[in-house]
């Protein structure tokens, strides 16, 4: 079912659209890594002992001897969850879902360097 703005598909959790733009940017990330001599590699299995999974790792040192990860995430700010704060105050969505994977993955802290992309 479509709403009469044609917002649903956008945070529809049968959207199948969802996963290949999430691949995509995690794609670009990785490709672009690379480019710059710093290889990388997708899902990596076994830094947490729960399960959780990051998009990606640095294979070498990105600062101060720590690898890079990193978690892309893609809010709907139409959704009704966000839409109320997200006409008031540009970004909150986004800051909103930057600091819950900070949450997330608050225990790699010490053995990882995480980047926010702004």
């Amino acid at each position: 079912m479509v709403d009469e703005l044609g917002l649903h598909g956008l945070s529809c959790t049968k959207n199948t659209g969802r996963f290949p733009r999430h691949s995509a940017i995690n794609s670009i990330l990785k490709r672009s890594l690379t480019r710059v001599g710093l290889p990388s590699t997708l899902e990596p299995v076994g830094l947490t002992n729960d399960g959780r999974r990051l998009d990606g790792l640095t294979l070498g040192s990105w600062y101060r001897g720590l690898s890079l990860v990193w978690d892309a995430t893609v809010v709907d700010v139409s959704a009704q969850g966000h839409y109320k704060d997200s006409v008031r105050q540009a970004g909150f969505a986004a800051t909103k879902a930057e600091a819950a994977n900070f949450q997330k993955y608050h225990d790699l802290q010490a053995i990882t360097t995480f980047k926010q992309w702004k």
